[in-house]
């Protein structure tokens, strides 16, 4: 399953992944965490509008 992410570092992954032209492998490995994890946590913020939306809120 991978390392355990707080919810502030998992918003600062997906900043970074949107920054960088959703590059989630290169995600992946800068972050420690699987290219999934970084894509799913991608297309969750991108559908809540941001990480006060309620799909986000889910993810805590």
């Amino acid at each position: 399953m991978g390392r355990k992410v707080s919810y502030d570092e998992k918003i600062g992954i997906v900043k970074w992944v949107l920054k960088h032209n959703h590059d989630y492998k290169q995600a992946a490995q800068k972050f420690d965490i699987t290219y999934s994890r970084a894509y799913a946590w991608t297309q969750k913020y991108e559908q809540a509008n941001g990480p006060k939306g309620p799909a986000w809120q889910d993810q805590g």
